[in-house]
C-alpha cells in the first residue's frame, strides 16, 4: 500500500518512512511465528482542503505533523494539503485545471513557519484527486466554500455522498473551539492565495488548533470503538 501510494496521486513514500517500515519488519521476522508481520504500527492519514492550497492547508498540514511527532511517538501520522480548485468550479472533471498548481506557500509564511522550525519549502499547491480520499483516513475541510465543492466532487468521482460525508470529511470548525475561532479569518486569509499579512497570527492559530484536532480525533475513535463493542455484546 505505502508503495502503491508513492507510485500514485496520493502523498508520495519518503525515504524515512521506508526504512521505517523496512526495519519494522525485519524485528518482526525475528519474533514468534505467531506475530502478525502484517500489522504496521498503527498510522493516521489526513489531508487538509482549502480553496486554494499554497495558505491555509500546507501550513496546517505542517503545525499538525509538528504536533502528531510530539503526541503520537509510537504512532505515524501522515498528513498531506489539497486545493478544491483556487477557483474554478469544474476543477474536479476530467481535464480540467486548477488555479494556483504547483504555486508555493507565500515567502513571507515561509520565514515565519522556519522561525518555528516548520519547513514550508516543499510544500506545492496540488487539487484534490479520487486516490486522495480513498488513502485519507480523515479529510479536514479549511472552509465552508470548499466543504460545498468537495461534496460536488465527491460525488462525481462516485463517492456514496452522505457516507461520505458521515465516515471522512469534517468541516475544521465543527473540531475545536480554536477551529470555530480561526474561521472568522478564514476568509480574509484565503483571499489573496499568494500573500499572507499576518503569518505569526496565522501560525498561532492553526498550531493550537491542530493540537486540539489530535486529541479530538483520538476522543472520536474512543467513542467508535465503545459504539462497536457495544453493537458487538447486543448482537
Amino acid at each position: 500500500v505505502q508503495w502503491h501510494r508513492g507510485m500514485g496521486e496520493g502523498p508520495p513514500v519518503t525515504p524515512e518512512e521506508l526504512n521505517e517500515w523496512l526495519l519494522w519488519r525485519q524485528w518482526a521476522r525475528r519474533q514468534e511465528d505467531s506475530l502478525d508481520v502484517a500489522l504496521a504500527p498503527d498510522t493516521l492519514r489526513i489531508v487538509f482542503v482549502c480553496a486554494s492550497g499554497t495558505v491555509l492547508s500546507p501550513t496546517a498540514t505542517a503545525c499538525l505533523s509538528a504536533a502528531a511527532a510530539a503526541a503520537r511517538p509510537t504512532s505515524r501520522t501522515i498528513v498531506w494539503s489539497r486545493s478544491t480548485g483556487g477557483g474554478n468550479p469544474d476543477w474536479y472533471k476530467p481535464d480540467e485545471w486548477a488555479y494556483f498548481t504547483g504555486a508555493r506557500p507565500p515567502f513571507e509564511l515561509q520565514t515565519a513557519a522556519l522561525s518555528r522550525g516548520l519547513n514550508l519549502s516543499s510544500s506545492i499547491a496540488k487539487p484534490l484527486r479520487p486516490p486522495d480520499l480513498s488513502e485519507a483516513d480523515l479529510v479536514l475541510v479549511l472552509d465552508a466554500q470548499s466543504q460545498e465543492r468537495l461534496s460536488e466532487a465527491a460525488k462525481s468521482w462516485g463517492e456514496d455522498a452522505p457516507a461520505f460525508a458521515a465516515q471522512k470529511m469534517v468541516c475544521v470548525a465543527n473540531v475545536s473551539a480554536s477551529w470555530a475561532a480561526l474561521s472568522n479569518e478564514v476568509e480574509e486569509w484565503s483571499s489573496n492565495p499568494l500573500s499572507c499579512k499576518d503569518p505569526e497570527s496565522l501560525l498561532d492559530g492553526l498550531t493550537k488548533a491542530t493540537q486540539e484536532t489530535l486529541l479530538w480525533w483520538q476522543l472520536r475513535s474512543e467513542s467508535n470503538e465503545v459504539g462497536t463493542e457495544a453493537q458487538d455484546e447486543g448482537g
